[in-house]
């Protein structure tokens, strides 16, 4: 009977050391409501009878950095459910995430993980349209939908269909429907095709590109209304001529008669002597930005 009786309380004991120092347990891991800037991992933790902390972590590679702040404390014998809220993440982006927890006697659970994938709309750009087109240049107008996504919205142009020079930044912004934005071409060659991309992209999701063209028209005296009244002598000129006029310069151009500018300057004596023999448009625009042109020969 004696020997029963301590059997039985050896048995009694090594159960009670068993439930006292056994590792929690996480089970019931997912993640659910994804957007393209936040998740929710859900998960549970059996404490094992000892007062237990879980810590979640996410990066966007498998070496995890850091952590939220604890999540707890469990206690019991039976899994509590738990979640953790990620916030601030990439769109349309592959995440690793891990969950760890750990009693009061610093033992771990064995370290559960997994990946998830965030959301994401790419940005939609419609309805660009190029108007007010002059010598020397254009305006396009044009929608974007971010679809809720910071995203840079762009215009590219140059004068091949293949290779855009210029690369300008409209805005940085999130929009959650189609919402107008307009760019102005300016300092544009005469009598000139330029091809255009424009569209907008967000950290990882690149959205549409809308190519056009457009020809700049042919520049001529006609062009700008005359502001300004100014002498240009001598004219015919073979080296030098000169810019008589009141106000001071703010650019000089000057084009050949097929539209294409081969020089410019701000001063009211111009060198021309590498310039070929012929005659050229010469446009002038003073520090009122008043603005007019005239013939020149060259012999």
């Amino acid at each position: 009977m004696k020997k029963n009786l301590h059997s039985l309380l050896i048995t009694i004991t090594l159960l009670f050391c068993v439930q006292a120092f056994s590792t929690p347990v996480i089970s019931a891991v997912s993640v659910s409501n994804i957007t393209p800037t936040s998740a929710r991992i859900n998960f549970s933790v059996n404490a094992q009878n000892s007062t237990t902390y879980a810590f979640v972590q996410i990066n966007t590679t498998p070496t995890m950095s850091g952590s939220y702040p604890p999540n707890g404390p469990f206690n019991g014998t039976t899994p509590v459910a738990s979640f953790q809220d990620v916030t601030n993440l990439i769109p349309n982006t592959l995440y690793y995430y891990a969950i760890d927890a750990y009693d009061a006697s610093s033992q771990a659970a064995v370290t559960v993980s997994g990946t998830f994938t965030t959301g994401g709309t790419v940005p939609s750009t419609t309805n660009a349209v190029v108007s007010n087109i002059t010598s020397t240049s254009a305006k396009i107008d044009f929608e974007v939908n971010t679809f809720g996504i910071q995203s840079s919205i762009v215009v590219d142009y140059g004068l091949s269909p293949t290779f855009f020079y210029s690369y300008n930044w409209v805005a940085n912004t999130f929009t959650t429907m189609p919402t107008p934005f307009s760019f102005n071409f300016v300092e544009l060659t005469p009598n000139t095709t330029y091809y255009y991309s424009v569209g907008s992209y967000s950290p990882t999701l690149t959205g549409n590109r809308i190519l056009g063209s457009f020809t700049t028209s042919v520049l001529s005296n006609s062009d700008h209304e005359q502001k300004l009244n100014f002498i240009l002598y001598p004219n015919p000129a073979t080296d030098y001529f000169t810019i008589e006029m009141e106000n001071e310069v703010q650019s000089v151009e000057i084009y050949s008669l097929q539209g294409q500018k081969v020089m410019a300057s701000a001063s009211k004596s111009i060198n021309v002597s590498d310039l070929s023999s012929g005659i050229y448009l010469i446009r002038i625009e003073d520090q009122n930005h008043a603005v007019a042109t005239q013939k020149l020969i060259i012999e």
